[in-house]
């Protein structure tokens, strides 16, 4: 059919089943992709039961059809009250289209926070932050990846390391992102890691600066948003 099935990236191959037109993936024997059936009234039916690869990855909702004409036909025979028959035959197979059913995803849950205590620098916290997301994988299947990013505008966190005085800047190193002590060759002051579940853990190394000498035990965060 020129169609390739998503889930098994087998290309998709047609057969006739009972009068049915039958895409099934890799052979006569793989998993049906759809079924194009006909009324003896002449109402053709395409239901499909798995997804199929559209090319363009750009579009949720682009449309795919059959690679090459004349691969489903569709045949009308008239028979007469002298049973003399003539038949005609129309190409439906690039008639029939396949429109993609794209992922959705939204950052509109609660975010989780993390708080670590200078008491204990041996002691990280994580949250699992999946749940601040609200996605829709669409009939093409599920695969959520995370990525943490720091800021285009300055990568000064608002924070002072307590042993040099310096601020803590914020650089993206091996997918996480580090806080160090004055440049990107400074004693790592925190990281923070994601996992590939969305677990992001907070893990502190050196004291920070914090603004209230008469609070041991106020907090502080980043600067801004």
């Amino acid at each position: 059919s020129g169609l390739t099935d998503t889930a098994t990236g087998d290309p998709v191959l047609l057969f006739v089943e009972g009068g049915n037109v039958v895409g099934r993936a890799g052979s006569a024997a793989g998993p049906i992709v759809f079924t194009v059936s006909v009324s003896a009234a002449g109402l053709v039916s395409l239901d499909q039961a798995r997804a199929i690869v559209h090319a363009d990855a750009t579009d949720p909702d682009d449309s795919t059809t059959l690679a090459a004409a004349d691969l489903i036909t569709l045949t009308a025979t008239i028979t007469d009250n002298d049973g003399d028959e003539a038949s005609a035959t129309h190409d439906i197979g690039q008639s029939l289209n396949f429109e993609d059913d794209g992922p959705t995803i939204t950052a509109d849950g609660v975010v989780p926070e993390l708080t670590v205590d200078e008491t204990d620098l041996t002691t990280d916290a994580s949250a699992d932050f999946s749940t601040a997301f609200t996605s829709d994988a669409g009939a093409d299947g599920d695969a959520i990846t995370y990525a943490l990013g720091i800021s285009q505008v300055t990568n000064d966190s608002g924070l002072t390391d307590t042993a040099t005085g310096d601020p803590v800047l914020l650089f993206v190193e091996g997918g996480n992102v580090v806080g160090r002590a004055g440049s990107a060759a400074g004693p790592i002051v925190f990281t923070v890691s994601v996992s590939a579940a969305g677990l992001v853990s907070l893990d502190q190394a050196r004291a920070i600066v914090h603004a209230d000498a008469t609070d041991p035990d106020d907090s502080t965060t980043l600067a801004a948003a």
